[in-house]
Parts: structure tokens; sequence; C-alpha cells
């Protein structure tokens, strides 16, 4: 709950909303009045998501980045959740005080242009993080952030890294592994740096 507070805050700080409007929530998924150009992620990557996902683009059509504040949580819902943000074209940015952890990786890492300026942190797929019990297999995942444009040091990170623990990948790592993507101007990193 706290990090919610923290996605809040920071998304009302760098929308300048303030007090102005109140803001609608799509399950796990956060909109703001006075922004038509971002969606917010602030829970976990559960059964629901793509329904929610669909709900919050409905109510902002014209959203261009998905600012992520996420533990993870199943991984096939995160990776048809990646595809949808890769086929819509959306930036995603992780604010400082932010983290996006575990699944919630293959969201960013679907961005069009992507910019981490919070925690970004891997680890080795459970074969149980699948919302249907069946295993989600480690090649599932390691093509889809190959598609993405995901480093080798990012997916030897992440397959040398137990499913009990996690990789936080720190600033020298975001930088000599090419994490961030996008120009300096770009809407992500506009998002990521405030």
């Amino acid at each position: 709950m706290l990090r919610g507070i923290v996605l809040a805050a920071a998304m009302a700080v760098l929308l300048g909303v303030g007090g102005a409007g109140a803001a609608e929530r799509y399950g796990n998924f956060v909109v703001y009045p006075e922004s038509t150009d971002v969606i917010g992620l602030d829970g976990e990557i559960d059964g629901d998501i793509v329904h929610e996902f669909h709900q919050a683009m409905a109510a902002r059509p014209h959203a261009k980045v998905l600012v992520l504040q996420s533990r993870g949580g199943y991984v096939d819902q995160a990776l048809a959740l990646a595809a949808e943000i890769r086929r819509l074209g959306l930036g995603t940015a992780i604010p400082r005080g932010a983290s996006c952890y575990s699944a919630c990786t293959f969201l960013f890492f679907a961005g069009r242009e992507h910019v981490v300026r919070g925690n970004l942190g891997v680890h080795h797929v459970a074969q149980s993080d699948a919302a249907d019990g069946v295993g989600v297999y480690d090649g599932d995942v390691r093509d889809a952030l190959t598609r993405y444009g995901a480093t080798a040091p990012v997916i030897h990170a992440m397959v040398n890294t137990p499913p009990s623990d996690l990789h936080v990948f720190t600033s020298h790592e975001i930088a000599s592994y090419a994490i961030n993507r996008g120009s300096t101007t770009c809407l992500a990193a506009k998002y990521a740096s405030m």
C-alpha cells in the first residue's frame, strides 16, 4: 500500500494535479483527469490485468506512456499485457521512488521508449507463475525480452537470479546494459524523471 501512495504522489506531482481532480481507478490502473497522455499501473499483475488495462485505455485513448509500480505477478498475464503495450506503441516509465519487479519488467521492456529512474528488478521465472496454473517456460520470457530489445546482460541477470531472489539493476548497470531507450526529451523520460 505504501508503494501505491508513493506512485500516487509521484503521479500527482509529475502531472501537476495536486488536489485539482480525483484519480480514477480501473483495477490496478490509475488515470488522472488533467492528463490524457499517461496511465499508471499501481499493483500486482493478476488474472484481470489485461481487461483492466483495456478499461483504462478506453478512459484514456490518447495515452502514450504507462508509468509502472508493481512487484510483479502472473508471467502469462504480463506477457499478454506486454504484447498489448508494444502493439499500441506505448512508452513505459519507472519514476524515482517506484519499483518494477519480476513480471513487471516485461511491461517495461515492451515500451517503445522505456526509461527507469526508480528500481527495476529481475529473477528467473518460477514455473508456477501462470494465472491458469500451466507453466510458463523460460524460453517464452527470453524470446519476449529479446523481441523487445533487452540486451544479453539483462537476460543473463534474469536467468542467473533464483526465483526466490531479485537482481535490482544499479545505475551503472542501467547505463552499461543500455536499459533506457528513448531521447532525453521523450515522454517516457519526462514521466520517469519527475
